[in-house]
């Protein structure tokens, strides 16, 4: 599995500096989706969502939108396979939209 140290890699570095981007830790992604998950969503919203670590552990039958100002980001984990990108609307070129139904 890829890891947010393999974007880093080869993300460009203006880039990540101009959007001040880092990954959520996995410790902090799991409390977080606990804790949402506890009040039974319908759907949940991740305004950052990265690689996904947020939604990734969301069952399906929960709808999940996430978005992300930097589509490399997207294309990236999407190449490599970590979460399931099929449904991603490129909105412009600067919002991109991940929904799972």
């Amino acid at each position: 599995m890829v890891t947010q140290k393999d974007f880093y890699k080869i993300a460009d570095k203006n880039t990540v500096k101009k959007y001040g981007q880092f990954f959520t830790p996995v410790f902090a992604a799991n409390f977080m989706r606990k804790f949402v998950l506890e009040n039974n969503p319908k759907s949940i919203l991740d305004p950052a969502v990265g690689n996904g670590i947020f939604l990734e552990g969301v069952d399906n039958s929960i709808k999940k939108v996430g978005y992300d100002i930097d589509t490399s980001i997207i294309t990236f984990f999407k190449v490599n396979g970590h979460m399931d990108y099929d449904r991603v609307t490129y909105l412009s070129n600067k919002v991109i939209l991940y929904m799972s139904l």
